[in-house]
């Protein structure tokens, strides 16, 4: 799990895999940014270097963030919201401090991770009643995989009821709840939420639409982007 290895609480992701192919590492951090709503950096070994690549949200600029960690760099560069790294040594070490450095400069430029994912909000493509919701049009979205910076999941909103709401994860980080509208009942989580001052209420709430798998059965799960309060 990605929070696992970065931790729940930081700012800033840095996920590491010796065993990674670089040819991917762009990709995964796209995937991350969009789950996680923080900035990502994925790092693989290639050639006995390790190697990185950054996606950002907006007001976090890439390069930025890099030099908060440059100590450890032999090279970095991109733009705002897309960079990529090259470490002096190959040592994990270095890759946890360079984790820490990197969620400092984040913490000390004021950032929280519900301003973080309002940062990473767009708007929605198409309102969708919660009874449209099922497994048929999870499987449709997943045909259109992969997802990434310039060609993101499907985004739905719908005017619907907070229900069951409760913190979640090692620091309640995460916002889990139910959706209720007009009877309908959906599962949703949105990821760094957990400080937003959502209530057992109606609210517009911004969502994709997942497939996932529980107790060896699949189940639909609606991943909040944005909650209009």
């Amino acid at each position: 799990d990605a929070l696992s290895a970065g931790g729940e609480d930081q700012l800033s992701l840095v996920v590491y895999g010796e065993e990674w192919s670089t040819g991917v590492i762009g990709l995964v951090a796209g995937r991350l940014l969009e789950r996680y709503k923080r900035p990502v950096v994925v790092l693989a070994k290639e050639g006995g270097v390790i190697k990185g690549s950054v996606r950002s949200v907006e007001g976090v600029d890439a390069v930025q963030l890099l030099q908060a960690g440059d100590v450890y760099l032999e090279k970095y560069g991109g733009h705002s919201r897309a960079a990529g790294l090259t470490f002096l040594t190959s040592t994990t070490d270095q890759v946890g401090r360079f984790r820490d450095d990197l969620n400092r400069w984040m913490v000390e430029q004021g950032w929280q991770l519900g301003a973080l994912a309002e940062a990473t909000s767009r708007k929605p493509d198409m309102e969708l009643p919660l009874d449209a919701v099922e497994i048929g049009l999870a499987e449709k979205i997943g045909e259109l995989e992969p997802f990434g910076i310039g060609f993101p999941a499907p985004l739905f909103s719908a005017r619907c009821r907070l229900a069951l709401i409760r913190r979640v994860g090692s620091t309640g980080q995460h916002l889990a709840c139910v959706l209720e509208q007009n009877r309908q009942r959906k599962k949703a989580i949105g990821f760094g939420m957990g400080d937003l001052p959502a209530e057992e209420k109606e609210y517009e709430v911004h969502f994709t639409v997942r497939k996932e798998e529980w107790n060896g059965q699949p189940e639909i799960s609606c991943h909040i982007e944005r909650i209009v309060l």
